[in-house]
């Protein structure tokens, strides 16, 4: 297997476990640690992969904020909203 083959896969089994540890990488493509480590180096320098420690997780499974200003606005509707129907009084 090519480093380009063995990273789609790496980023594969990212996708369908969520996380990898390195141990795992290392037995499901029966390479050494230290390819492993390279490997996730590579994509996390692509902004592909977030390396843990002992693994990895994808860039996009880290959970997104909403920005402040956004939910401000939107917690006050559902407040209003919650107010209106049991009336309220603030």
């Amino acid at each position: 297997m090519n480093p380009i083959q063995r990273r789609k896969k790496i980023k594969e089994l990212l996708v369908a476990n969520g996380k990898a540890d390195i141990d795992q990488l290392v037995e499901s493509l029966d390479v050494s640690h230290m390819t492993i480590r390279r490997d996730l180096a590579l994509l996390e320098a692509e902004n592909q992969v977030i390396r843990t420690h002992g693994g990895a997780i994808l860039h996009k499974s880290l959970i997104k904020e909403t920005p402040y200003a956004r939910k401000e606005v939107e917690e006050l509707q559902a407040k209003k909203s919650h107010c209106e129907r049991s009336r309220c009084f603030n």
